[in-house]
């Protein structure tokens, strides 16, 4: 027989003290916009739904809402990023009223609290919550079950049936599903399938009879490859029917897109055409080897944002980084993303050596807290400061006060971008002009190929499939 006296007395060693109604939700409806209840009422109908609304558009707050109209979920778990994380203990604080335990890994006592009380609130990563499930594997049928499930950022973790986390996620049975996410299917319908069979396994039993559908299948000597849409029309009926709420939202002030081409030193060029060509590049403090060609690709990118990233011996910062620090100069509370951690040290000794308060610089990359990034975020806007980030971590925390982010270098996945650049807006942003994202890149490298495709939102196509859910009567 369990113990409870000693559950509850590990509990109060925790300091779990999840309210008895779970969540408040009298000051989230004070806040709330009358649209952004309308959509939170649409997805707390059924057995779950993806609010699919723009960066900034208050998502989080809609799904609290969408919680509360829920008043039998008494266990709720909520996945994420780091970042996404922090942003919901915050919030749920400040609109729910509600304390939530952080599971922290695979050990942590927590866990305890997860699998034995009856009502509670559990906040943890992708990675933590697919590591936990591991241990159920070989019995499924035991896996602490709840009520309520929301899953942050989706984009980054659901677009697959083929994952570790997947199948632990499909472990769970709950009443509603909630996720979010501005940029959820990115390569078309196919990227739909995992979130609409976890919230309804009934009705979308098989991905291939979806796929089918949904999408264009030709059978090829190299497998069988997927692309395009097909039954446009009846995917966007049934996603606005049930499953999908997303809406154009006027208040934003919108972003601005600018390509900044630079040009290497003939030194540099050179240097950079013999890495291309021969694969292996003599530096001033090692010799750079590419065994194959992604190798090789990774490291003509990561030169073309600074020589220094691959030899820090190298005296040369690079026309991007020498770019930034000089812009910098007249712009100095701004953000600037990499895609690469080596990177940030580059471009922030850069901006030491020219002058600029090392106080005030301050960074966000992978492996953060949740404790490091509300605290960056705070003393960033405090100090008017600049903010070094790599792309693929610039998730759910707000860098709005900024007019302008810097791109040194960019993600392949156009939706990294998107979600980057969302950072810098919201629908209660300051700001009385739109924020402006300036990619930077030199000419002649395998970023100049590229950058005009990502900058010119093609693919952006979400929204050309699915478009908004409240309008039923353009069809």
């Amino acid at each position: 027989m369990t113990d409870f006296s000693a559950i509850e007395a590990e509990i109060d060693r925790l300091v779990l003290k999840t309210a008895p109604n779970l969540v408040d939700p009298t000051k989230a409806l004070m806040e709330i916009l009358p649209w952004q209840l309308e959509d939170a009422r649409f997805v707390s109908t059924w057995t779950g739904g993806v609010l699919g609304h723009r960066t900034g558009a208050g998502k989080t707050l809609m799904a609290i809402v969408a919680w509360a109209l829920r008043p039998e979920i008494k266990r709720t778990l909520i996945l994420g990023t780091r970042s996404s994380i922090s942003t919901w203990r915050k919030n749920l604080l400040e609109w729910a009223n509600t304390p939530v335990c952080i599971l922290t890994g695979r050990r942590d006592e927590g866990w305890l609290s997860y699998e034995t009380l009856p009502e509670g609130v559990w906040v943890c990563t992708f990675a933590t919550f697919r590591d936990y499930m591991e241990s159920y594997q070989g019995t499924r049928d035991r896996a602490p079950q709840v009520d309520l499930v929301i899953v942050d950022e989706l984009h980054r973790i659901l677009r697959s049936k083929k994952t570790k986390f997947y199948s632990a996620l499909t472990m769970l049975w709950p009443k509603l599903f909630i996720g979010l996410s501005a940029t959820w299917a990115s390569r078309g319908p196919q990227d739909l399938w995992p979130v609409l069979h976890f919230i309804n396994r009934k009705t979308f039993p098989s991905y291939w009879r979806f796929v089918e559908t949904f999408c264009f299948v030709e059978k090829t000597q190299f497998g069988t490859e997927i692309f395009g849409v097909r039954n446009a029309e009846n995917l966007r009926k049934l996603m606005r029917s049930k499953y999908y709420a997303s809406r154009p939202i006027t208040g934003f002030k919108g972003i601005r897109r600018e390509a900044v081409p630079l040009d290497f030193t003939s030194v540099w060029q050179k240097k950079y055409d013999a890495l291309e060509r021969d694969m292996i590049l003599k530096m001033e403090g090692v010799t750079v080897v590419t065994p194959n060609s992604l190798a090789k690709l990774t490291r003509l990118l990561q030169l073309s944002i600074s020589p220094k990233v691959l030899d820090p011996e190298e005296k040369e910062y690079g026309p991007v980084v020498t770019y930034i620090v000089e812009q910098v100069s007249d712009d100095p509370h701004t953000v600037i993303y990499t895609p690469y951690t080596e990177a940030i040290v580059v471009i922030r000794q850069a901006l030491i050596e020219d002058g600029y308060p090392p106080e005030n610089i301050f960074t966000l990359q992978g492996g953060d807290d949740e404790d490091d990034i509300d605290l960056v975020e705070k003393r960033w806007k405090e100090a008017r400061g600049v903010l070094l980030c790599t792309i693929t971590f610039a998730q759910s925390f707000r860098v709005d006060t900024s007019d302008t982010a810097y791109f040194a270098g960019f993600s392949w996945d156009p939706n990294d971008n998107i979600q980057a650049e969302g950072r810098l807006e919201a629908l209660n942003s300051k700001r009385e002009n739109p924020a402006l994202c300036r990619y930077i890149y030199v000419r002649g490298t395998a970023y100049e190929s590229a950058v005009l495709p990502v900058l010119d939102n093609k693919n952006y196509n979400v929204t050309t499939f699915l478009k908004d859910r409240t309008a039923r009567e353009e069809t």
